[in-house]
């Protein structure tokens, strides 16, 4: 059953959603089952975590690969990934979607306990091939899959993939297996440095005697470092994983526009890193990675961070609300010593624009979620800065 895809981020209701430290920044700105015998020699899991045990400095890219012909979305990576390097960054997250799918009539995604692909899930064999093509441009690769949020809509939940409650458990998790292995077995042959084996699943952590055969399926398939990305709140690790956090945590306080400066966004972070009020980080600051680094480029955006909505009828977009929330972030990573950063996102189909600019001629030109989005702006530079920041 194919599903449609969702938008960048969606505005969720309620989404509770060893490096020495180096100067900080000031800047203000289904399925291929168990065919692995004929693989050929590549990266043992050890050798991948060695290679990923660098300062990940990466950005997300989420894949839509529905609306273009094979080639034209390959060339459309290369125009991307060199795009990528150009902001400095090491690493490229590659983020592609599942479905949660309704198999009996009147039944809900909220509750579902089956998953498949829909219209923006590439094929394991396309998906390969951007994977070779970010290892081209000099890109170590995560690969990330995402439950699709389109349909997850309940009073009781809002529409986040953080709080399905599959109505049988076991189910579930066979049939995530079922759709994730394909992918594990491409990224060996692929030799991708990282598989996330669920990214703010906050619901389905209590689950570890499933957790655990999955993620040591994942190691011994894909050879790759082995991640988990956690929701801001609650803070929780999966058995035998790296740990990943979901950097969405609202900054409390600032009133004003004036007082969104890279100094108090960054003093108000570290603070919420270092407060135990939604958990004591489950690892040692060296392992943590922010996984997702967002904000929306307007007035209070930082009260909601995971809030990708804008009106161009009501909100004008604050450049400088997003670009002092990245430079903060990047502060943050250096002053704590994490492991490293991915800031959201680039989007990747055929009409990909290394020279498109997301800063709007007026905010009566914006799309929905222009406040979002950084391509070639002071956003954009603030990543760059950070990235080169380290070296």
């Amino acid at each position: 059953m194919m599903l449609r895809r969702s938008g960048l981020r969606s505005s969720r209701k309620g989404a509770p959603k060893g490096m020495p430290s180096v100067s900080r920044i000031s800047l203000s700105l289904l399925s291929l089952l168990l065919g692995v015998s004929s693989f050929a020699p590549l990266p043992t899991e050890d050798s991948a975590s060695a290679a990923t045990s660098k300062m990940q400095l990466g950005i997300n890219v989420l894949l839509y690969p529905e609306f273009g012909t094979r080639q034209q979305n390959l060339d459309a990576a290369t125009r991307m990934f060199t795009y990528v390097r150009s902001l400095h960054a090491n690493t490229v997250a590659l983020c592609f979607e599942i479905y949660p799918i309704v198999t009996t009539p009147g039944g809900s995604v909220v509750t579902t306990n089956t998953v498949g692909i829909g219209d923006a899930t590439p094929s394991p064999a396309f998906l390969g091939e951007v994977v070779d093509l970010a290892h081209r441009a000099g890109l170590q690769v995560q690969l990330r899959p995402l439950i699709n949020e389109d349909l997850l809509s309940s009073p009781a939940v809002g529409s986040w993939r953080g709080a399905i409650v599959p109505t049988d458990p076991a189910a579930w998790f066979a049939s995530y297996t079922s759709v994730l292995k394909p992918f594990m077995v491409m990224a060996r042959q692929h030799s991708a440095e990282t598989f996330v084996v669920g990214a703010e699943l906050t619901s389905m952590v209590k689950w570890n005697r499933y957790w655990v055969p999955l993620i040591n399926l994942a190691k011994r398939l894909s050879g790759a470092q082995v991640n988990y990305e956690s929701n801001w709140n609650p803070r929780e690790s999966l058995p035998g994983t790296s740990f990943g956090m979901e950097f969405y945590q609202p900054v409390q306080g600032l009133t004003s526009l004036s007082q969104a400066t890279v100094a108090n966004f960054t003093s108000a972070m570290e603070a919420n890193l270092a407060s135990t009020n939604l958990g004591a980080l489950p690892v040692p600051n060296s392992e943590v990675i922010l996984s997702e680094v967002a904000v929306g480029a307007r007035d209070k955006g930082w009260t909601q961070p995971w809030n990708a909505s804008f009106d161009p009828a009501k909100q004008t977009i604050v450049r400088s609300v997003q670009a002092n929330w990245f430079t903060a972030a990047c502060n943050v990573v250096h002053d704590l010593g994490l492991k490293g950063l991915f800031y959201w996102s680039l989007i990747l189909n055929k009409n990909f624009d290394p020279t498109a600019s997301d800063d709007p001629a007026g905010s009566a030109t914006a799309s929905p979620q222009q406040a979002y989005h950084w391509q070639n702006t002071a956003s954009s530079a603030a990543i760059s800065n950070c990235f080169s920041s380290f070296g």
